[in-house]
């Protein structure tokens, strides 16, 4: 009988100190809790007021560019405004516009803390031609990037007639003959290349010329060059000109 009242003792004994081991382990809890809790109410004020203090705050948004309706329109889509703070997510930003304005290739954005400016620095796409879908007209620059074009450009820009999966390398052959060859370049009026891939040039007299493969070639620009510059002291008329199996095949020119 001593030995089981010993018993129930010791039970009872391990009960009371697993019962007190257990309630202080949750007043620990509820202690980190509540220390939790206050720390992200603290952090949350402190945020906030740094957030609202009127030095940390934009008090003037400028917007650099050659382009005055780009800037009206990308003024429009901003999602900061004058009184917000300074120290705003840039990549988000950035990311933003671009997504909005495929007309921008670069944009650069610069805090200005001592005198609560944000200054943008945008750089447009250079159009290297044009693809024009009913009252539609897109641009089309080197890299082959497609963006439309809101203003009219000066310098007639060659039309690209067909859509290509060579646009890439077509873009880059515009680009060669404008950086090196300027007056044939500003001769073309439109381009597009045949089931075969070849290219064809049409210029502003009529005249087409289809070049062959997307290839640079200087040799054969020269040569292309100096036949029709001799049928024009001659005064023949030109309606095309086949390059497609140049050098073996020569450059086979047909008259008007």
């Amino acid at each position: 009988m001593k030995r089981r009242k010993q018993k129930v003792y010791v039970r009872r004994k391990i009960y009371l100190q697993h019962k007190k081991r257990v309630l202080w382990l949750i007043s620990r809890l509820v202690f980190l809790s509540f220390l939790l809790a206050s720390i992200v109410f603290l952090s949350k004020k402190i945020y906030t007021y740094f957030l609202h203090l009127p030095m940390l705050q934009i008090r003037q948004i400028e917007i650099d560019s050659d382009d005055n309706e780009l800037v009206k329109r990308v003024k429009l889509f901003l999602p900061i405004k004058v009184g917000d703070n300074i120290f705003f997510r840039v990549s988000r930003i950035k990311k933003g516009i671009l997504s909005v304005f495929p007309e921008i290739k670069e944009i650069s954005i610069k805090r200005q803390i001592v005198r609560g400016g944000v200054l943008f620095s945008l750089t447009s796409r250079q159009p290297l031609a044009q693809i024009i879908e009913g009252d539609s007209v897109k641009g089309v620059d080197k890299e082959g990037k497609i963006f439309p074009l809101f203003s009219r450009y000066e310098v007639q820009l060659p039309e690209i007639c067909n859509s290509t999966n060579n646009l890439v390398q077509m873009m880059s052959f515009l680009d060669w003959l404008k950086n090196g060859h300027l007056l044939v370049f500003q001769k073309i009026r439109k381009v597009f290349t045949e089931e075969n891939g070849n290219l064809v040039l049409m210029l502003n007299d009529g005249t087409k010329i289809s070049w062959g493969d997307l290839n640079f070639n200087e040799e054969k620009l020269h040569n292309l060059g100096t036949v029709l510059n001799d049928l024009v002291k001659r005064n023949k008329k030109i309606s095309s000109a086949d390059l497609n199996f140049y050098p073996e095949g020569g450059i086979i020119v047909t008259l008007q």
